[in-house]
């Protein structure tokens, strides 16, 4: 697969059946495994694990050149990194933040999504 995010330090990647069947890519799965084909060709394979979640057998291509992303925002406030960051509380939301580096406008917002 090409154009794909690989995190290392992320413990688990997620890999979407929905990009994969877009790049032209067929899905089939049962109760033991299950399979993406391209051209007739099996391209990826995996177990079903004990909680009932696809385990890949993939092999990871580390570029020669890595990758570097830096994004920016100019009024990131702390209320789009609780919402980026699927709503978690916002007291450890700013604490990863700042161990990151990345300073927020802390002002209070009330959050209708919570």
């Amino acid at each position: 697969m090409e154009d794909v995010w690989y995190v290392p330090k992320l413990g688990l990647n997620l890999f979407s059946i929905g990009k994969a069947t877009e790049k032209g890519f067929n899905f089939t799965a049962n109760a033991a495994g299950c399979t993406f084909r391209k051209n007739g060709c099996v391209k990826l394979s995996g177990v079903r694990n004990l909680n009932g979640v696809y385990e890949l057998h993939m092999r990871v291509c580390i570029p020669e050149k890595p990758a570097y992303v830096h994004v920016s925002t100019a009024n990131a406030s702390l209320q789009l990194w609780h919402e980026r960051l699927c709503h978690q509380n916002k007291r450890h939301v700013q604490q990863v933040l700042n161990n990151h580096g990345i300073k927020v406008h802390a002002q209070e917002q009330f959050c209708t999504g919570c």
